[in-house]
């Protein structure tokens, strides 16, 4: 059965992945349908928001090593800051 899961694992992946959002969201579209905000319309706006914010946040993952002591002071080259 593992064998078969290890090629399934494509297809089952996004499967698992959208019924885990879909129990992370549902008490925000359930309370925004006590808004009278239809759920189709509830779940596409807190889709477009959790992308939103994704998105805003992914360029600041590639900083993330990125602090004062990861470059060189100015006016040093970087192979001499290398051998110390």
């Amino acid at each position: 059965i593992l064998y078969t899961l290890y090629f399934a694992r494509e297809f089952l992946l996004p499967i698992a992945f959208a019924q885990l959002l879909s129990f992370l969201f549902s008490p925000v579209v359930r309370a925004l349908a006590r808004l009278h905000v239809r759920p189709p319309l509830g779940a596409a706006i807190v889709i477009f928001t959790f992308i939103g914010l994704a998105g805003r946040e992914a360029p600041a993952a590639g900083e993330a090593g990125a602090g004062p002591g990861s470059r060189p002071p100015p006016g040093r080259p970087r192979a001499a800051a290398a051998r110390g």
